[in-house]
Parts: C-alpha cells; structure tokens; sequence
C-alpha cells in the first residue's frame, strides 16, 4: 500500500491471515448496523513478519488506510471456510 492510500471499502468473505514484509501502521474502519450506522475505528500497528489473523463470519465490510510516509507492503493469505 503506497503512503496516503486506501484499500477501498469492500467486503471480506473468507477467514485470512497477514503477513506484514514492511513495519507501519494502518488505520481500518469497520462498517456494521442498519445503513451503516455503527463504525468502529482502530489501528494495525505492522512488524516485519508478525502475522495476524482476521476471522471473519458472514463478511467484514471494512476499509484500510495508510496514513503514513511510507509504502507497507503485505503478503495476504485466506483460509478455507
């Protein structure tokens, strides 16, 4: 993810794993409720090769951004349902 970019908004279906190659941070914010009403704000603190895993049920609508200077760069993996 260049510096000052976005994932966009979208919809995970499947349960995944990341694996950060660069160290930043990410801004992600996750949609839920009726019309979306409800949006949950956080923060992905990346270390080169600390993995986290994101479970996910009926989909995460959620969209990431890097706010930082630098390029974060990802290795993405989903897991069978």
């Amino acid at each position: 993810m260049p510096a000052k970019s976005t994932t966009g908004r979208h919809v995970e279906s499947r349960p995944y794993i990341v694996v950060p190659l660069t160290s930043g941070t990410l801004d992600r914010n996750t949609y839920s409720g009726a019309k979306d009403t409800k949006v949950k704000k956080d923060k992905i603190r990346l270390k080169p090769f600390v993995t986290y895993e994101r479970k996910t049920g009926r989909g995460v609508d959620h969209e990431l951004f890097n706010n930082g200077d630098e390029t974060v760069v990802l290795l993405k993996c989903y897991l069978p349902k």
